[in-house]
């Protein structure tokens, strides 16, 4: 791969010099059509010749997406690759978690996505995305790209902002990566799109910032393809609203040992109060009686403090009564779950509301991808029958199982095409009988949201929506109402925020 031509046209074309990832992967996805379709003759070329409808096929695409965001390990092959890569992006690099599959059938428009640039949507110059085919690709349904359109300005690209007639927010097809609103380029801009044939065990790799899309296959073959990105992981790019969109692949031996130092250096000391004493007569205090009997009870307290992290101290400085809203659905969910139970607290955060779930419990275990939250959580309330750890749901293997999960306050801040895992991932952590309570501000009530609040959202349900979503993964759903504090089985377009309970996960 050349360097010097991905930086002067915005793309290159990538030899991989180990592709048996490409090879497994092929082979999975044609066992599961075949599977799906109940067609053994049917092959991965020939898939539209027996899929026609847009229903089924957006079923199947869904099916199978989880798959490779799921099961399929396919950031492997960025390190089976490692050294080519890193040529683009620098040792340093951070792989998607949540892949695109692309399934593009011939003379079918609504499967492709228009010609842009992703940095129309938010993506980065500094993110470079990787199309990975699992099956040869011609001229006619090869992606397309405008060399060097990297650096044209943005300025001078006109755009059409426009509604899609069949992706709604949240359906399936917005979580595999097709656009509800997308932004269209105004026909009166000229391009000169070009396509990139590939070969099995090559992959396109290009810029955020390049021209590139397709508008139709006019091959005799379907296209089957993965969109993946890659970033350097110290590139200044803002993944503050999507935190799990990415995860590390490599470091070099600095990032290693600067991790290290960061780790042993986050912990702060606990906060000791003096000892109660009565105020000093040599103070010209006067005591009464009523507050000697004050200072005497208060001396039986003992002298523990706890000092919130950023999250809780912003909350009771600025909002705090959203403090007590939170705390409501955990004991709501304590009570839910009952006594003498292991519970699995998913978006502990700083683990205010987790004490409230271990009033009871035989054991809870609180986790957050956020590392400082945790330290917080740890130092303030860990001990005995109440763990925090970091770890992430999507990603990481908690190696038990429990009676309860809650997760509150999380949900909203998963990608849509990561949603269907994140509850997966809860149900797989239950025993058999055991519940979960997932709860979720009302897509309803965003018009009502703070700008501070919105800007963390980007996966808002309604009560319909979460609903379905769970019964994905439970036998039996029951969905509740919350205003305030009061958590009801009232009407749920008014209703602030959702709790739904699952019973029965799936197996």
């Amino acid at each position: 791969m050349s360097t010097s031509f991905f930086e002067q046209h915005g793309y290159s074309i990538v030899d991989l010099y180990d592709a048996s990832v490409v090879y497994r992967v092929r082979a999975e996805l044609l066992k599961r059509l075949r599977e799906i379709t109940g067609r053994p003759d049917v092959t991965l070329e020939t898939y539209h010749t027996v899929v026609h409808g847009d229903e089924q096929h957006t079923a199947i695409q869904d099916t199978l997406t989880r798959y490779i965001r799921e099961e399929s390990n396919l950031q492997q092959l960025v390190a089976d690759n490692v050294r080519v890569f890193s040529e683009l992006v620098g040792s340093d690099m951070n792989v998607q978690t949540g892949p695109y599959l692309r399934i593009v059938r011939p003379g079918k428009a609504k499967d492709n996505i228009g010609f842009h640039r992703d940095t129309f949507y938010g993506g980065s110059v500094h993110e470079i995305s990787l199309v990975i085919p699992f099956v040869p690709l011609d001229a006619g349904n090869a992606l397309k790209v405008q060399g060097g359109s990297h650096l044209v300005p943005e300025r001078e690209i006109p755009l059409l902002q426009t509604k899609s007639e069949d992706v709604t927010k949240g359906s399936k097809k917005h979580g595999m990566g097709f656009l509800y609103a997308p932004k269209v380029i105004d026909p009166s801009y000229k391009l000169s799109m070009q396509p990139v044939p590939l070969s099995l065990g090559q992959v396109l790799a290009f810029s955020l910032a390049t021209l590139h899309g397709t508008e139709g296959n006019t091959s005799n073959n379907t296209r089957w393809s993965v969109d993946m990105r890659i970033v350097n992981r110290y590139a200044p790019v803002d993944l503050s609203a999507r935190p799990t969109y990415y995860r590390p692949l490599f470091g070099s031996a600095v990032t290693k040992i600067a991790d290290a130092y960061e780790a042993i250096n986050t912990s702060q000391p606990a906060v000791k109060l003096p000892d109660v004493m009565l105020p000093s007569p040599q103070d010209g205090a006067v005591v009464s009686q009523e507050g000697e009997k004050w200072f005497g009870f208060k001396k039986l307290l003992g002298n523990e403090a706890v000092t919130f992290g950023p999250y809780f101290s912003y909350q009771l400085k600025h909002s705090p009564r959203h403090i007590l809203f939170s705390l409501s659905y955990h004991k709501f969910a304590a009570k839910m779950i009952g006594q003498g139970k292991t519970i699995l607290d998913v978006g502990s955060s700083e683990g205010l509301g987790t004490m409230l779930l271990a009033d009871g419990a035989k054991r809870v275990l609180g986790i957050d991808i956020d590392g400082p939250a945790i330290e917080v959580a740890g130092r303030n309330f860990g001990g005995g029958a109440v763990e925090f750890k970091r770890a992430d749901i999507l990603t990481d293997s908690l190696g038990e199982m429990f009676d309860g999960v809650v997760s509150f306050d999380v949900i909203e801040h998963i990608y849509p095409e990561r949603a269907a895992l994140y509850i997966k991932k809860i149900a797989q952590a239950l025993h058999d009988d055991g519940v979960a309570i997932i709860g979720t501000p009302n897509i309803a009530g965003d018009r009502y949201a703070s700008e501070t609040t919105r800007a963390g959202h980007v996966n808002l349900y309604d009560a319909e929506r979460l609903k379905r979503e769970m019964a994905e993964y439970f036998r039996h759903v029951f969905l509740f109402s919350v205003n305030d504090e009061m958590v009801h089985t009232g009407f749920t377009p008014m209703a602030h925020y959702l709790l739904a309970m699952g019973a029965g996960p799936k197996r």
